[in-house]
């Protein structure tokens, strides 16, 4: 079974922000996979070709630009021609994958819905599963207000998503019911399973794969060089949604 994970687009759409890091939560995700026996390619749509304009990257270019920055990337989501889109789907025919994972943080959601879209649009029976912070945080709005997710991963997603693509390899129509830690839709509702307890181990994972990204011409030494050294946050700020 063939999986492709995909970090959608955010600061190559507003034409600002930071450089796309290597994505190591989908990098840990596909570890766990080949470790199963798997094929995996991961996929970050985030990263500029060759040639092309960068995002701004200094703070204070960002802070000027960002009511214009805004506009420019909701243009993008609009514009089913943007050439991100299209490389999107110039990659979903190259890999051919029988199934779509897609990470999102909350300013990523939009272009997660235009990548499910994307996903549907090429092929309909391909299931799109969602992960990351946003729909962790917002399950019940996610699944209602996006139908082209077929299932969401809530919280860590190693043991998770791992499971659930192991029911879509034994049988076309899983039923996820017994499955901890994801959201899905029946019959026009959206059904949360209780958690998955955290892992307690973080050795007893394998290391994140950093070979199996796609263009990897679009990566700098930069880009690949990022570590994890735990996870959660020690702090406690009162900004934060956590």
């Amino acid at each position: 079974m063939n999986v492709l994970l995909i970090n959608p687009p955010y600061s190559r759409i507003r034409g600002s922000g930071m450089d796309a890091w290597l994505p190591l939560g989908l990098g840990y995700l596909a570890a766990v996979l080949i470790e199963d026996g798997f094929e995996v390619l991961i996929y970050s749509a985030d990263n500029c070709q060759p040639g092309e304009p960068r995002p701004k990257r200094g703070m204070r270019e960002i802070f000027e630009l960002r009511s214009q920055s805004h506009r420019t990337c909701i243009e993008a989501l609009a514009n089913k021609n943007h050439f991100v889109w299209r490389e999107v789907k110039r990659t979903l025919e190259d890999v051919k994958p029988d199934s779509v994972g897609i990470t999102a943080l909350s300013v990523q959601y939009g272009a997660a819905v235009k990548v499910g879209q994307i996903v549907k649009e090429w092929r309909p029976d391909c299931p799109v599963i969602i992960g990351g912070h946003h729909v962790t945080y917002l399950p019940n709005e996610t699944m209602l207000s996006a139908p082209v997710f077929d299932l969401a991963v809530l919280g860590e997603g190693e043991a998770t998503f791992l499971e659930v693509c192991r029911l879509h390899r034994e049988r076309a129509n899983p039923d996820f019911k017994n499955v901890l830690g994801v959201a899905y839709r029946k019959n026009g509702d959206v059904f949360i399973t209780p958690p998955r307890q955290l892992c307690n181990d973080l050795n007893s994972l394998p290391f994140p794969r950093r070979g199996i990204n796609l263009y990897p011409e679009t990566y700098t030494k930069q880009q690949l060089g990022g570590r994890i050294y735990g996870r959660g946050c020690p702090w406690n700020c009162r900004f934060c949604s956590s």
